[in-house]
């Protein structure tokens, strides 16, 4: 699949799709929170998968919680890499708050940066510039208090999980693991089984309940229906300018670590504590 960012490869394969059992109380809303409001007051819905308490919908606020400063740009803003920004898919926001499919925040917002050099008004679409943000533990980042932005190793530990869990992969492959945690409907459709987009109606085995929201890289928006993005913490080992992601796409049976350009706008699901 070729999209702004470059091309991702990936092979065919050839399985039959797994059931969509959970296990234990994978799947339920976590125990004691089975809700988490942010801090504008947006209510999401959680799930619990092994041993990790996930937000069950995008995140959706629209200002930072460290400065209080909104974070939509004007619709023909460049990328930035020195400020934060966020984006309704296709600028509108009934369709992606109807579809859940929340916004799309470049890293610096996703991490909520708030250091003076990454001052939040600053615009930069230079994309040499590197980027350098040093913390350490948990980052909450842009999520409500008790919640983080997941790390790379946290992403990993939610893909081992679901390979670890026989109900879950698909054709008894382990590496095939994107059926249970994207949503049932929406996708565009795969004639090759396994991936996200072929019996759609067997995904969500996990309850995560991924929705196809594409992302935003200057100056457009790509691929709804076709595939998400989420952020991690972590930043990118080759480059500063990039941090890693987790990819679900409707034509691919994993899911797929890659990293990616901070300035881009992809969704960002947070982890509890």
């Amino acid at each position: 699949m070729t999209t702004a960012d470059g091309t991702i490869y990936g092979s065919e394969v050839t399985f039959t799709a797994s059931s969509v059992t959970p296990v234990g109380d994978d799947g339920k809303p976590c125990s004691g929170t089975p809700t988490v409001t942010d801090h504008e007051g947006n209510v999401y819905n959680t799930v619990q998968i092994g041993n990790q308490c996930w937000m069950k919908d995008n995140l959706r606020t629209t200002t930072s919680p460290s400065t209080g400063k909104y974070l939509i740009p004007a619709a023909d803003a460049g990328q930035t890499l020195t400020g934060k920004q966020a984006r309704w898919y296709n600028n509108d926001s009934v369709t992606s708050a109807q579809m859940k499919y929340g916004l799309l925040y470049n890293w610096n917002a996703a991490v909520d940066t708030f250091n003076t050099a990454f001052e939040e008004t600053s615009v930069n679409d230079n994309n040499n510039n590197n980027i350098v943000v040093t913390f350490t533990g948990h980052r909450r980042g842009i999520c409500p208090i008790g919640w983080h932005l997941p790390s790379d190793a946290e992403w990993t530990i939610l893909d081992n999980y679901v390979s670890s869990q026989s109900e879950y992969v698909c054709g008894g492959n382990t590496t095939n693991t994107a059926k249970a945690l994207a949503s049932a409907t929406g996708w565009i459709s795969s004639s090759n089984t396994c991936v996200v987009g072929n019996e759609q109606c067997l995904n969500n085995a996990t309850g995560f309940s991924a929705v196809q929201a594409g992302f935003w890289s200057y100056p457009s928006f790509y691929l709804v229906g076709n595939n998400v993005f989420f952020w991690s913490s972590t930043q990118g080992v080759t480059y500063n300018n990039y941090a890693f992601t987790r990819l679900i796409s409707y034509d691919y049976p994993d899911l797929y670590r890659n990293d990616n350009y901070k300035g881009s706008g992809y969704s960002v699901r947070c982890l509890r504590d």
